[in-house]
């Protein structure tokens, strides 16, 4: 598996295809705004998106990503959007492992609505914090030493 997964993929808005020109959604009714709809998904991905950044820490690589649509003005507006965030998991510390994974999925669930992305990486990290969780627990009732020498020094 990559060490980086898109996070945070916010699916990209399907827009009706008169959507700014007559359009009767909430969004579009008023006449005087017709890039009404484009302006509102452009902020609700760039907060889905901030929301994974500043919950990532340092386990975010860069700044999000975005999928960019042109609206009827002509300007570029965001559409959709992830954040890269490692998930490796740390050979040499469980202890490591376990804060990465925690952080991990608070950052995949940090937005007020997680996507279907956003939840597989939550339950990829829960699995490697379970697993991470046992390989401590395993290493503590050792003495701090990993089970094979465990093994060892008592023969």
């Amino acid at each position: 598996m990559n060490a980086l997964a898109p996070a945070a993929r916010t699916a990209p808005m399907a827009l009706p295809p008169a959507c700014g020109d007559g359009c009767s959604c909430s969004s579009c009714s008023d006449p005087s705004n017709p890039v009404a709809a484009f302006e509102a998904r452009d902020r609700e991905v760039e907060i889905h998106e901030m929301a994974h950044l500043s919950a990532a820490g340092p386990d975010a690589s860069g700044a999000p990503v975005y999928e960019y649509k042109v609206g009827p003005d002509g300007k570029s507006y965001k559409m959709g959007g992830h954040v890269n965030i490692s998930v490796r998991e740390d050979d040499s510390d469980p202890a490591v492992t376990v804060a990465r994974m925690m952080r991990i999925q608070r950052a995949a669930l940090a937005p007020a609505t997680p996507s279907s992305q956003d939840q597989r990486v939550a339950a990829e990290a829960s699995i490697k914090l379970a697993k991470a969780l046992a390989k401590l627990a395993a290493k503590q009732s050792s003495g701090g030493r990993t089970p094979a020498a465990a093994g060892q020094a008592h023969r």
